[in-house]
């Protein structure tokens, strides 16, 4: 039992990360606000993240082992359990934060106590030329669960600070969602908590070859669960529920799927007809697997290109 409670726990899930893992780390230990513990929860690790770890000579740190393989959602879950902080900030042990991060997300607490999260912008950074790709702001704040029907417009658990008793409100992370995990939780959070926001960007999101966000089946599988999850509210706006489909079907088509995905933008156009996106991706989607992927891909590295 400690001494004293910190004020934040740091909860780092990791699993075969011992590249990334010193940056991470390394990015909460120069945080300007130092009230706070560590918790590193390795996801049954095969490589050296362990040894990496323990050669870190700091009492804030605590190192928790899955004995298996269970998931990102559980090894947070983990974390939460074992922490001892009031609020609880997450990182992805592939993202970095900026020096002044939890300061800064403690004194909007301090100010608005009625909150129960806030999250801040981020960079999108190419994590091989460390060049960045583009920036993202959230733009919603207050009782904002009708805004997350839509879209997770808040982004990645590495920019949420979450007052503790949040969990023991609307539970934990759902560890059978295979991606979506963030959005999930955060719609939970908004039907009952208002949400804030620090829009600077203030958490390194990189962009690499192995982030869950690149596995476009559990895209697709955690996305309809969202919609599947949340349909009687989302169906009460037509815009919304076929947004949803057209992301769905969007995905498909990326996959290779181009017949499953046509049908779910097919879908989206009936909802809503005066979104002429969603033509130009039907039209793509006729021109067979193959040739809407390159296009894709050439449309992606111009943008990337011109951020």
């Amino acid at each position: 039992m400690q001494e004293h409670s910190p004020i934040v726990s740091v909860i780092i899930p990791t699993c075969n990360r011992e590249r990334f893992i010193p940056r991470s780390l390394g990015s909460v230990l120069n945080q300007s606000f130092e009230d706070y513990e560590i918790i590193i929860v390795d996801d049954c690790s095969e490589d050296n993240t362990g040894e990496i770890v323990s050669k870190y000579d700091d009492k804030r740190i605590r190192y928790i082992r899955h004995k298996k393989r269970m998931g990102g959602s559980a090894a947070r879950n983990t974390g939460i359990r074992n922490s001892n902080g009031l609020f609880i900030a997450f990182l992805d042990d592939d993202d970095e934060w900026l020096p002044e991060k939890l300061c800064l997300q403690i004194e909007l607490f301090i100010k608005r106590p009625e909150l129960g999260m806030v999250c801040t912008g981020y960079f999108y950074i190419d994590d091989i030329t460390k060049k960045v790709l583009k920036k993202f702001s959230p733009e919603k704040k207050g009782f904002i669960y009708k805004d997350l029907l839509e879209t997770n417009c808040l982004g990645t658990t590495s920019t949420a600070m979450i007052r503790k008793e949040c969990f023991g409100r609307v539970g934990v992370f759902d560890e059978d969602l295979p991606a979506c995990q963030d959005w999930d939780m955060w719609l939970r959070i908004s039907k009952m908590f208002e949400i804030d926001f620090l829009g600077q960007p203030l958490v390194k999101f990189f962009i690499h070859k192995n982030r869950i966000t690149r596995n476009i089946k559990a895209k697709i599988k955690g996305r309809k669960t969202i919609l599947n999850k949340y349909y009687e509210d989302i169906k009460k706006c037509n815009k919304t529920l076929s947004g949803h489909h057209f992301i769905i079907g969007y995905l498909m088509c990326h996959h290779g799927d181009v017949f499953s995905g046509r049908k779910e933008i097919i879908k989206a156009i009936r909802l809503h007809r005066y979104d002429m996106g969603y033509y130009k991706y039907l039209f793509l989607s006729l021109l067979g697997a193959s040739f809407y992927s390159k296009l894709l891909a050439i449309k992606t590295r111009i943008t990337n290109i011109f951020v």
